[in-house]
This record gives C-alpha cells, sequence and structure tokens, in this order.
C-alpha cells in the first residue's frame, strides 16, 4: 500500500455480530460503538478550516495516479484512464479511475486474503509523523480502506511450511496507513490483499527472506518479501468472535462495491481540486474525522482494547512427543516442516536440531516429530554459517569467546558443534532473523537456555540453506 496518513490510537468491537455489509453493524450485548460513518455532513468548511501556521497553502498536490499512458494506447487505442488502465507494476487490467468513496468504504468486521510487507521502519515513520505510538501493541498495519485508520485489529495466520504459523490469534495492531486511491483496486481486487503489516512483524512471520547487508555501507541492506495467504483480520476481538464465525473475502466483497469516477471533469470536481488531505483524531470519543471534497467527515472507531495482554502464538504440548520443558517467552510449535533429512536422521530417534540459514530458523527435532522453532541470527556475508551436518562436541553453560574483532566474557548457554562454532545466547543485540553474527547462530538467552536444556553431547546438528 502507498503510505498515505496515519492517525492516533484506537481500539476493539466487543459483543458484535459479524456483517458482510458493515454500512452498519448489529449489537448483541453491551455494545460497542459501530464502525460506521457517524455523520457525513460537514463539520467544517473550507472557509473556516485553520492552517497550521507557516503551512504553504496551494503547493500540495494530490497523490498522483500513476498510468502507463503508452501501453494503454496501444492496446485501447483511446487512452482515456476512465475506460480502463494497464498498472505500471504488474500489466494488470484495472477498470476506471477509483473514486474516493471506494476508498473510504466500511470494510467488513472479520475479511480474509493475503499479507504482504512494508519496508523498515515506513510504519514507524507513519506514526511518528502524526504523533502516534505503537507502543505496548503487536505492531503497526496497513489496510486498503482509510476509513479504518485509528482502529485495533487482531489477525490470525494459518499453518503454512517454512512459515511461523500456529493458527492462533495474534494481536492488537494499529492500523496506521491505507491504500492511495491510485493502487486500491490493484492491491485489493488483484493481489487479494487485506493487509500490510511492518517490517518487524514481517520477519517474525518469516516473511523476510536473505535479509543481508549490501555494499561495502553495511546501512545498506537487501532482502526478498513474499506474501502470506489466507491471512484472517478482525476488527473484532477474537475472544469476543462466536465460534461459526465466517471470513468476507475481502477481494470479492470489494469488486461488488467499488465505483469510478466517469470523466476528467467528475474527477477535478473532487479528488483532483481537494489540495489537502487532512485527519483529526479524538481519543477520548473514539472517532476520527477525514476531510473528503472539502467537508469533515467522521468515522467511528473500535474501542481501547487491554493493551497489556498482547496475544501472541504460545507453547502447547506436542501430542506425539508429550511435555517439554518450561516454555520460554515465545516458542511456537510446529507439526510439519518439509525439507529433505539427511539419511543419518531418517531413524534417529533423539533430539537433533535443524538451523534453515534462508529462513533464520532454528528448529528442535526429535525422531521424526518437530517440536519447536526459534528465530536466529547467522554468520554474516563475510563470515557466513557454514552448511552441514554435525555432532554437539562440547556444551557450556558460560564461556568467554574470543576472535580476530571481539573479546566477549561469560557467553550463557554455549553449545559447540563444529571447530570454533556454537549454537550461543546473545544479549548484545536483537537482530534475531538477521544474519549479523560472525559465524556462530545466536539465539536470545531464553531461547538458547531453552535449547540446551533440551540437548546433550553428541546429538546432532543439520545445517542448510
Amino acid at each position: 500500500m502507498v503510505l498515505l496518513i496515519a492517525l492516533m490510537m484506537a481500539g476493539c468491537n466487543q459483543g458484535t455480530t459479524i456483517d458482510a455489509n458493515p454500512t452498519r453493524i448489529s449489537p448483541t450485548a453491551t455494545v460497542i460503538k459501530p464502525t460506521s460513518i457517524i455523520n457525513p455532513t460537514p463539520i467544517a468548511t473550507e472557509e473556516t478550516l485553520v492552517i497550521p501556521e507557516g503551512s504553504f497553502r496551494g503547493v500540495w498536490e494530490p497523490e498522483p495516479i500513476v498510468y502507463d499512458w503508452q501501453w494503454d494506447k496501444e492496446k485501447h487505442g483511446d487512452g482515456d484512464k476512465y475506460n480502463g488502465y494497464y498498472y505500471y507494476l504488474n500489466d494488470q487490467w484495472i477498470p476506471g479511475v477509483v473514486d474516493v468513496e471506494s476508498q473510504y468504504l466500511i470494510m467488513p468486521d472479520v475479511v480474509i486474503g493475503s499479507a504482504w510487507g512494508y519496508e523498515p521502519e515506513m510504519m514507524l515513520a507513519t506514526a511518528h509523523s502524526h504523533n502516534l505510538s505503537l507502543t505496548g501493541l503487536a505492531g503497526g498495519v496497513a489496510l486498503p480502506f482509510c476509513s479504518e485508520v485509528g482502529n485495533y485489529v487482531w489477525m490470525k495466520r494459518p499453518y503454512n511450511p517454512g512459515i511461523l504459523g500456529t493458527g492462533e490469534w495474534e494481536g492488537p495492531f494499529l492500523v496506521s496507513d491505507c491504500a492511495g486511491i491510485g493502487d486500491i483496486y490493484n492491491v485489493t481486487a488483484i493481489r487479494d490483499e487485506v493487509v500490510e503489516v511492518d517490517f518487524d512483524t514481517a520477519r517474525y512471520w518469516t516473511m523476510v527472506k536473505n535479509f543481508r547487508m549490501s555494499g561495502e555501507d553495511t546501512a545498506h541492506y537487501a532482502w526478498d518479501m513474499r506474501k502470506i495467504d489466507e491471512v484472517i483480520v478482525s476488527k473484532i476481538n477474537p475472544k469476543d468472535l462466536p465460534d461459526n464465525f465466517k471470513p468476507v473475502r475481502l477481494s470479492d466483497w470489494f469488486k461488488e462495491r467499488v465505483t469510478f469516477y466517469k470523466n476528467e471533469e467528475e474527477y477535478n470536481k473532487h479528488f483532483g481540486e481537494q489540495i489537502l488531505v487532512l485527519d483529526k483524531y479524538n481519543h477520548e470519543e473514539r472517532y476520527m474525522e477525514w476531510r473528503i471534497d472539502g467537508v469533515w467527515r467522521r468515522f467511528s472507531l473500535n474501542e481501547i482494547p487491554t493493551l497489556n495482554s498482547i496475544m501472541v502464538p504460545t507453547q502447547v504440548v506436542d501430542p506425539q512427543f508429550g511435555a517439554i520443558p518450561k516454555q520460554t517467552k515465545f516458542v511456537p510449535t510446529f507439526y510439519k516442516h518439509e525439507y529433505q533429512i539427511p539419511n543419518e536422521l531418517i531413524a534417529y530417534e533423539d533430539n537433533w536440531i535443524e538451523v534453515d540459514l534462508s529462513e533464520q530458523m532454528l528448529y528442535l527435532h526429535n525422531g521424526n516429530n518437530l517440536i519447536a522453532g526459534f528465530r536466529v541470527s547467522t554468520g554474516k556475508s563475510g563470515t557466513e554459517t557454514t552448511s552441514g551436518l554435525y555432532k554437539i562436541y562440547g556444551m557450556y553453560s558460560s564461556y568467554t569467546m574470543i576472535g580476530a574483532d571481539y573479546y566477549t566474557e561469560n557467553i550463557p548457554w554455549v553449545i559447540f558443534y563444529h571447530g570454533e562454532f556454537a549454537i550461543h545466547s546473545a544479549d548484545w543485540h536483537n537482530d534475531f532473523g538477521t544474519p549479523v553474527s560472525h559465524g556462530c547462530i545466536n539465539m536470545t538467552v531464553d531461547d538458547a537456555k531453552w535449547i540446551y536444556d533440551n540437548m546433550e553431547k553428541w546429538d546432532y546438528v543439520h545445517i542448510h540453506e
């Protein structure tokens, strides 16, 4: 989604009935305000609008809508974007210029589709530029519709091999951004997108592949991003959802409701002549006001959830392996993880470790059963972690490590598996999911202890791309 406008913090709907046509949301219990337009009548006019001192009125231009005019002319002849055009990024046909009303549709309470990721710090910068705070939240997200900015949402990822998804709800996340009018159709109708998550969440979800330093300047990074399909997004706190809830496929819902400008004159009368896009947030009364077509329209927001009870996937007992030691802060459990197991481990019955360098993940296996997974940090460019099948030959609750450019005393929970290379805790950084080490496999202190307590000397360690 194109970075547009961020708003202030918001909360969760409770005791509501899911409605696929959410111009009204039916209350069923002690109710919260519906996520719908409260009052579309003008609240302030162009004449009464106060422009902050130092603003340069009239120099701001609306977000440009980008078209590949030449490509469109070759395929359609008239070059009229209002009759449809080919989206410049993926050559997909867009049936017209989406109007502002479609950008402010009220999204159904529970939707399903694909999740994509933001670039580093973009979500945080969006929030900070509007005095928002993501502190105490699971993260920030962008939804297609600007009417949802300021709401809280919860998300559920399905299980997929290689993806950190346990099928449990996570959140709350603050809706901090929305799609631009020039790409909302491509995002929602064509890409089947329901949400874009901040970069830290994308790494946490293992959507970020091959995150690496590039060039001589280590401040520059490169990465590959993958989407996750069938992600459920709820504006209602999951504890208040009925057991038989059914999410709405957002792409289908949007295509049934989207409307378009008919011509340049109609476009200029509305969005094209609007020289300022502003938003105003009311924390106490939980609503957001947007200035649309020169007037202020008010949108209600869901109630503020209890932010000290953030929902994250938790450890569960594997039915095949039985009880496991005390969990750390986050130890996801997996029931499937597909990759080529070395012949030496096919009939192996004890605990063994797998490290996936491309995913920056360490997995604990017991025989053929996958028990848990952890984000790790392996060797950076120039000191890459070596692939291979090894055996643990030394374990130390505390160890001093010395290298050409480092000397670190009393590192806890160190497991040597190959020469000077070890799996160990690293409390001096928090870049787990990113290769930053000198070749060792870094873990959080809690996770390293968990692995240390579950491994023994001569257990296998298999490292692969």
